[in-house]
C-alpha cells in the first residue's frame, strides 16, 4: 500500500506542504521485521500514473508488489512552481539554463538534502518499522533527482550507503559537477546503480561526463553498477524498464 502524507518542506518560496508518498510492502505489519528504506525525489512520478506530471509513473508499487520485495519507499513530490523552483531545490551548484529565473534563486540542494536527512528520515524511523542504520538506507531518483541521489550519497555518506541515479543531470552544471566529483575526499564503502540512455538529453556529452563522474566516485570507495541504455530516453517509461536491475543492486547482499 501507499500512504500519502503532507509534510512541511523548506521550499525556495518558504515553508509549504508537500505530498510525501510512503510505500509499505505486502509483508509490512505482519511481524516485527524491520525494513530497508529508499528515499526518492519527484515522488508524484513514482507510484501512480494519475499523479505523474506526464501521465506515466515509474510503476514502482506494482513492481515491488509483484516481486514481493521487502523495501519501504519514501518519495516526496517536487516543487511544481512555474518559476523553475524544482531546478533550484534539486541543484547543488550554480547553473544557467533556458529556464533561468529572473529572481535568481540560489541553488538549494543542500537545504533539501538536510531536510531529508534530519527531518524526513527521523520521522520515518520513528513511525515505521525501518532498519535505520546506514547499510539499509538509500537515495534514489532520475534526472535532477538522479543528480540529487548521487550528490546526497556523497554529502550524507554517513547516513546513506547506496544510491540509484537514473539519467543523472550532471550536464546542468557540468563544470561544477566535474570539479566537485574530481576533488572528493575518501568516502565510506558505498554503492551506486546508475544509467544513461543513448537517446537521453545531450547524449554524447552527457554520457562522457557520466563516465567521468563514475570513475571519480570509484576512486573514492563507491562501487558502481553502470549501464548505458541503448535507445533509452528521458522518461518515466524508460526508468521503469530499469527497475529490475536497479532494485536488485540496492537490495543485493542485505540481511
Amino acid at each position: 500500500m501507499v500512504k500519502v502524507l503532507k509534510m512541511d518542506f523548506p521550499g525556495v518560496n518558504g515553508w509549504e506542504k508537500r505530498k510525501t508518498y510512503i510505500y509499505l510492502p505486502k509483508s509490512y505489519g505482519k511481524s516485527d521485521k524491520r525494513y530497508p528504506v529508499l528515499y526518492m525525489f519527484d515522488g508524484h512520478n513514482v507510484f501512480f500514473d494519475s499523479h505523474a506530471t506526464y501521465g506515466k509513473s515509474w510503476g514502482l508499487k506494482q513492481y515491488l508488489d509483484k516481486k514481493r520485495i521487502d523495501l519501504l519507499v519514501v518519495a516526496v513530490e517536487c516543487n511544481h512552481g512555474h518559476d523553475n523552483e524544482r531546478m533550484y531545490e534539486y541543484c547543488p551548484f550554480p547553473f544557467v539554463s533556458s529556464f533561468q529565473s529572473d529572481r535568481g534563486y540560489e541553488p538549494c540542494a543542500d537545504t533539501t538534502l538536510d531536510w531529508y536527512a534530519n527531518v524526513l528520515k527521523p520521522y520515518v524511523d520513528k513511525h515505521y518499522q525501518t532498519n535505520p542504520d546506514r547499510e539499509h538506507t538509500f537515495l534514489g531518483g532520475s534526472s535532477m533527482g538522479g543528480l540529487m541521489a548521487s550528490y546526497g550519497l556523497v554529502l550524507y555518506n554517513d547516513i546513506y550507503s547506496k544510491a540509484m541515479a537514473m539519467s543523472p543531470a550532471y550536464y546542468v552544471c557540468k563544470n561544477y559537477s566535474y570539479d566537485f566529483y574530481k576533488n572528493l575526499g575518501p568516502l565510506l564503502p558505498s554503492e551506486m546503480y546508475t544509467d544513461y540512455g543513448t537517446n537521453d538529453i545531450k547524449p554524447k556529452a552527457s554520457i562522457r561526463l557520466f563516465h567521468q563522474v563514475n570513475r571519480f566516485l570509484e576512486r573514492r570507495n563507491v562501487a558502481i553498477t553502470e549501464r548505458v541504455i541503448l535507445n533509452g530516453d528521458h522518461s518515466e517509461a524508460n526508468w521503469e524498464k530499469q527497475l529490475p536491475i536497479a532494485i536488485s543492486a540496492l537490495m543485493y547482499n542485505l540481511d
